[in-house]
């Protein structure tokens, strides 16, 4: 039997490491192609700079040293007591002058260069076109409806030239991103006196809008996926506030009774599928390799504008390791204006623009409105951000 004794260890208190270059002259170069900095340690009191900087992999005969130098020395234990006088220099370089391409080799090229036929880069493609914001129900619906039909037709013919011109399109995706009917109250001041029809009748219509879009796409794909997430126009709401469930939502009531609909009729649409969220405010899929989330936007409140609200909420979605927080493209609605924010080389918020009538609510407290519009694109991976080809009409 071992003693306890034996057992215990003699405790190692963890430390921060001691640094072994003086605070801000940390080895190092920065470089932007054009100029930059460098900072080198060495126990050379004259230092090789051409060494120094091959060290850094840049080219001595490229690269210069803009004197004066900064210089500091320091003396730095290197073990066994021995102590040494270390040299740091700080110094400022630039490209040589003269070592750039030949600018008259440059004017050839462009002059003898021959147009060359534009070819789509090739790689599985899905066409998706984006219902943002229909808010079907407001003053002016029968213009407004012939509107959004005229823009899905449009989008319809632009699916088939996009083809033509050589992108390979199987997968065609339709988001409903939510506020597809305007409701009747709780959302702004004068919202009821401001609609004309009510809740069933605004209902009714987008569900044929919807199912519209789902006819004139279906003969068009070899796969057609229905995607919705619900709004805030939408929410069943007792006195502007929502009361019931996240699910509990006609921008998700919608496209549910369109896809009950699809289903009585396999021949024309057995190759329709619907993804509608149960109990959540957002969709992520795998669209052609590149993940795509969605929401209305609604929910993103923290920060300065639109477009900063989104980002604050997506990171906080990505930090707390929710799908959407892994989506590379984000699709969403509420805001109503086109805004294309590129986060990063691989991620790119997309805020969809609305096909409403427009709103007196929002030009007197915002002094401006939207342009009306629906939104379409492609999306794969062997696009340089995984999209490419946007439209509004």
């Amino acid at each position: 039997m071992s003693r306890l004794g034996d057992a215990i260890e003699e405790v190692e208190n963890a430390r921060k490491p001691t640094p072994q270059h003086p605070s801000g002259w940390e080895p190092g170069v920065t470089w932007d192609g054009k100029s930059g900095n460098i900072l080198a340690a060495t126990s050379n009191k004259s230092p090789d700079w051409a060494a120094l900087l091959s060290a850094w992999d840049m080219d001595p005969d490229v690269v210069e040293v803009i004197e004066p130098v900064q210089m500091r020395s320091w003396d730095a234990a290197i073990g066994n007591g021995e102590v040494r006088r270390m040299y740091y220099y700080k110094a400022s370089i630039r490209r040589k002058r003269g070592t750039g391409p030949d600018i008259d080799d440059l004017v050839k090229g462009i002059r003898k260069h021959k147009a060359r036929k534009y070819t789509p880069q090739d790689g599985d493609t899905a066409f998706l076109l984006a219902l943002a914001d229909l808010q079907v129900g407001k003053k002016g619906t029968a213009e407004v409806i012939d509107a959004m039909l005229r823009s899905i037709d449009a989008h319809a013919q632009r699916l088939k030239a996009l083809r033509k011109c050589g992108h390979r399109i199987d997968d065609v995706y339709i988001a409903c991103l939510g506020d597809l009917i305007e409701s009747c109250d709780g959302h702004y001041d004068m919202q009821t006196f401001e609609v004309e029809l009510d809740e069933r009748e605004q209902r009714r219509l987008a569900r044929h809008v919807v199912m519209y879009a789902v006819e004139r796409f279906a003969p068009l794909a070899a796969r057609l996926i229905i995607v919705a997430v619900p709004g805030n126009h939408g929410e069943n709401r007792k006195d502007g506030k929502s009361f019931t469930s996240f699910g509990d939502n006609s921008d998700l009531e919608v496209p549910e009774a369109v896809g009950e609909a699809c289903r009585t009729n396999p021949d024309a649409f057995g190759h329709c599928s619907f993804v509608i969220p149960q109990k959540v405010m957002t969709v992520t899929l795998d669209i052609a390799g590149v993940i795509v989330g969605f929401a209305h936007g609604h929910q993103a409140r923290s920060g300065t504008n639109a477009s900063k609200k989104v980002e604050n909420w997506w990171s906080g979605q990505a930090f707390g390791n929710r799908p959407v927080g892994d989506a590379a493209i984000l699709l969403s609605g509420h805001y109503h204006s086109l805004d294309i924010t590129e986060h990063s080389t691989d991620r790119t918020h997309i805020q969809c623009p609305t096909m409403d009538a427009g709103s007196q609510w929002y030009a007197e407290t915002a002094g401006n409105e939207s342009m009306a519009g629906m939104l379409s694109l492609c999306i794969g991976k062997h696009f340089r951000q995984g999209w490419d080809e946007l439209k509004v009409i």
